[in-house]
């Protein structure tokens, strides 16, 4: 991820202490605002890699459902 003047800008992966992917997200910057936003597909996993949760968000606001998953990939009700 970059920062632009200060604001967090672009694609982020975050990692468990273990080194296992924990998130991936997306910030949007427009050069016409102070500030970024969520915008774009989010997924977090669990420490096994396997997806734990997905939505999107659009402009900053969750859009649409969100999907939540066991461990063992099963459909956790939101």
């Amino acid at each position: 991820m970059t920062y632009i003047d200060g604001r967090r800008c672009g694609a982020r992966k975050e990692f468990y202490e273990t080194g296992e992917l924990k998130e991936e997200v997306n910030y949007f910057c427009s050069d016409e605002s102070s500030f970024s936003w969520k915008d774009g597909t989010w997924l977090y996993y669990h420490i096994s890699g396997k997806l734990s949760l997905k939505g999107d968000f659009d402009e900053g606001d969750e859009d649409g459902i969100w999907e939540s998953y066991y461990e063992n990939g099963k459909v956790k009700p939101v």
